[in-house]
């Protein structure tokens, strides 16, 4: 991935409001599709050290790896397996004041389906969720549940975090909406 960094022309579309708070010493959620946490790492190591969800599955353990080689933290454990654990640890780093990563759509799918409690807590703890999302002109597409995207070298790599987005209680359909719209709406830019 350093090398497609390198290698190619990075565009990232930040919301002024998603500044102020990755900025800040307030905590958010970063909510990302599955298949679309490889540039999160290098893109968001300049607003600090994130806690990263990663589940216990062995596939778990390279993401695991990947986002330490970038700083972030990881807590591990997800929905099927190991979630009492996993929601301990969200909840103890958010009175740390550490912000957290979640892939709502993982760690099995469906695919670009909120299947999480990112909403819930969310509301719960009145923390910001932002998106964060991807294109690039040239990629890799791997052919797994969640279609997860490499890109490649010497391409186009374009990153948008959205505007900070608030609940009021579980609506996992409505970040749904709004991570579907932010993934179709980035495909203008190639």
């Amino acid at each position: 991935m350093e090398f497609v960094f390198i290698t190619s022309k990075v565009d990232t579309h930040i919301n002024d409001k998603a500044i102020d708070i990755l900025n800040s010493n307030e905590v958010c959620f970063l909510a990302l599709w599955h298949g679309k946490i490889i540039v999160f790492p290098k893109i968001m190591k300049k607003f600090g050290k994130f806690n990263v969800l990663t589940s216990l599955h062995k596939d778990g353990k390279y993401i695991d790896k990947f986002v330490k080689l970038y700083g972030h933290k990881t807590i591990r454990g997800s929905s099927y397996k190991g979630s009492l654990s996993a929601t301990k640890d969200i909840i103890n780093s958010i009175k740390n004041k550490e912000s957290i990563v979640i892939t709502p759509d993982g760690p099995r799918g469906p695919r670009y389906k909120v299947n999480s409690a990112v909403t819930n807590l969310a509301s719960k703890f009145k923390i910001p969720v932002i998106n964060i999302s991807f294109v690039s002109s040239k990629a890799k597409i791997l052919r797994s549940w969640d279609e997860f995207t490499i890109p490649l070298p010497f391409t186009k790599i374009v990153v948008d975090i959205s505007a900070p987005n608030f609940f009021t209680e579980k609506q996992n359909s409505k970040l749904e909406i709004l991570m579907i719209k932010q993934m179709q709406d980035l495909k203008k830019y190639l």
